[in-house]
């Protein structure tokens, strides 16, 4: 049952804070408070806005440590030394 909503869900175009903040709706006897449902969607547009640029830093960063992953910096003696000196100091102050 789940994978008939996922896909539903997938079929579906992404909604856009700006689509939200502007969706209209008729007017019905005995309706909602109009501005009460537009202030309303105004606060998921924002939301919606925040979390998509939190996602999009959060993809860079993922990709930015990937790259890392692929290339990771070469070990040249003076990395080695320095890496080693942090241990032994480390291990020294633990002691």
């Amino acid at each position: 049952m789940a994978d008939v909503h996922r896909r539903a869900a997938e079929s579906m175009p992404r909604l856009t804070p700006d689509e939200i903040a502007t969706r209209g709706f008729a007017a019905a006897f005995r309706g909602v408070s109009e501005l009460e449902v537009r202030n309303f969607l105004k606060r998921v547009a924002d939301e919606m806005t925040t979390a998509l640029t939190r996602e999009a830093a959060l993809d860079a960063q993922v990709a930015e440590l990937q790259e890392q992953l692929r290339h990771p910096p070469l070990v040249t003696e003076d990395r080695l030394l320095d890496a080693l000196g942090e241990e032994t100091a480390r291990v020294l102050r633990s002691a």
